[in-house]
């Protein structure tokens, strides 16, 4: 893989994991039009830990307030809101380990299909497409004024207030929502786009739809790596091509989750279905 392949692909990969449009997709749209046939373990890996860094950039306050709230439940049992998070994303990376270790192979040899990606793309474009007609009552806790930066309305007062947007996921909902991310793990599926659409349609506030979404994506897009490392060659020319396909990613991933975050605050992903549907219909005319 040249130096130039490897910034594209980081690239790709830190806008649409988060942009949702699925990052698997794109990847093996975009390998398979480079004609870069040989497995990229290390590569693939590295720029999925990219995109989590983004993460933690984007939503580092946040996970400090939930770490607090953790710590402090243990020591005197006392709910708290960040504690209530942090529990329901583990039940919620339950069902999304379930079907990934358990189906991992089905879903692997979807990856040399680009038939089966662009299939996929066109049933994203209508689930994200549904979301136009979900409404959401505000409730008590919804701040009155408009929302700023993402990062304003997460943080704003005390360090846990915003968290209380939690009053309208259940455990039931963050378990189905789980499960929907599992699902993505389909190459053409979008993991954001599919957990943010799912959480917004059983009413969950646009807020802590993108919040909880993201913080779902930290324990699997990990524990995929983690699986993967394994499998990784550690070359000189593997070396280079994880540095570069890191950094890019993280910085890239950082502006798409920025993006998808403004998308959410003013309840639009269906603007990319048209996309979708395009680019879902050229992959299928490619495999045909």
């Amino acid at each position: 893989m040249s130096t130039f392949e490897a910034i594209l692909l980081g690239i790709v990969q830190g806008l649409t994991e988060f942009l949702p449009v699925s990052s698997s997709g794109h990847l093996v749209l975009f390998q398979n039009w480079l004609g870069l046939s040989e497995p990229m373990v290390a590569f693939d890996v590295a720029v999925h830990l990219g995109t989590v860094l983004s993460i933690f950039t984007i939503y580092y306050k946040p996970l400090v307030s939930i770490f607090n709230d953790v710590v402090l439940f243990v020591k005197d049992r006392k709910p708290r809101p960040g504690a209530t998070v942090f529990f329901l994303v583990f039940l919620g990376s339950i069902p999304t380990a379930i079907i990934g270790l358990g189906f991992k192979k089905y879903f692997e040899l979807m990856f040399g299909s680009t038939l089966a990606v662009g299939s996929a793309l066109i049933v994203t474009g209508f689930l994200l497409l549904m979301t136009r007609n979900a409404r959401h009552r505000p409730t008590e806790h919804t701040l009155r004024r408009p929302m700023g930066s993402p990062l304003e309305v997460l943080i704003k007062g005390q360090k846990t207030k915003s968290l209380l947007y939690i009053d309208k996921l259940t455990w039931i909902k963050a378990i189905a929502i789980g499960f929907a991310q599992g699902l993505a793990i389909t190459p053409g599926i979008s993991r954001s786009g599919t957990t943010i659409s799912i959480a917004l349609i059983l009413g969950v506030d646009r807020h802590m739809s993108a919040l909880f979404s993201f913080l779902l994506a930290i324990p699997a897009v990990l524990g995929a790596s983690i699986l993967e490392l394994s499998k990784v060659s550690w070359e000189s020319g593997t070396l280079k091509t994880f540095g570069i396909g890191f950094v890019t990613a993280y910085i890239f991933g950082v502006i798409g989750l920025w993006l998808v975050l403004k998308l959410v605050k003013y309840g639009r992903l269906e603007v990319f279905t048209p996309y979708l549907w395009l680019i879902g219909a050229w992959a299928i005319f490619q495999a045909i």
